[in-house]
């Protein structure tokens, strides 16, 4: 018989069941809690594991709930290197911002963590930002339209249709994983590329109020 200790360190006495979870679901604390519902983990042949109905109502009440887990994240990251993490940090270190119903940066605010001016454009267009964070995006016009403004107007003073055509081209040829994503429209001639350009990103950016 293998005994394994869960006595120790708060944060790190489920990573064996994590581990155990991993082999037969995700291994993500929803994937183990899924797992501990159903009754416990079922592993391959020759490998079981089991835990007294008392045992599995305590280890499901400790499960921590993802907003929980990404802020404590966020508090530690922040104290460790002086500054708040941003969400790509966040993803490479298996927390999923995007997985907040709040939204990533309406968490930073209500961490406390974001400077004056950041603390002030998220109060202001909060659910801008939020939009961006979850709009639908099956290719990747709408990113590159958004980084093309911001690439070419940092002060945010707004693009041109025509502008923000040519800028985002030039951004496309860079790479063909995008040249792939416009459906051969890349060397259409400018006036073209424009007018598609209007029509699939910026009038879906722009929503029901269209473009002026």
């Amino acid at each position: 018989m293998q005994v394994i200790d869960f006595v120790g360190n708060h944060r790190s006495f489920l990573l064996p069941l994590r581990l155990l979870a991993g082999l037969v679901t995700t291994g993500t604390d929803e994937g183990l809690r899924r797992a501990l519902s159903d009754g416990g983990l079922v592993l391959p042949p020759g490998c079981s594991v089991d835990y007294g109905l008392e045992a599995r109502h305590e280890l499901l009440s400790l499960l921590p709930m993802r907003s929980r887990v990404i802020a404590d994240f966020v508090r530690t990251w922040t104290a460790e290197h002086g500054q708040r993490p941003t969400a790509a940090q966040a993803m490479l270190a298996g927390r999923n911002p995007g997985a907040l119903k709040q939204g990533w940066f309406a968490l930073l605010l209500e961490l406390g963590v974001l400077d004056d001016q950041e603390a002030a454009l998220v109060r202001d267009q909060g659910a801008l930002l939020q939009e961006v964070a979850r709009t639908s995006m099956t290719k990747s016009y709408k990113m590159v339209a958004l980084r093309a403004w911001l690439l070419d107007d940092p002060l945010l003073q707004g693009h041109s249709v025509r502008r923000n055509a040519t800028v985002a081209r030039a951004l496309v040829l860079r790479d063909p994983r995008l040249v792939a994503d416009v459906a051969g429209q890349s060397n259409a001639p400018d006036p073209a590329w424009a007018a598609w350009w209007r029509k699939w990103p910026l009038e879906h950016l722009a929503g029901k109020g269209g473009l002026a």
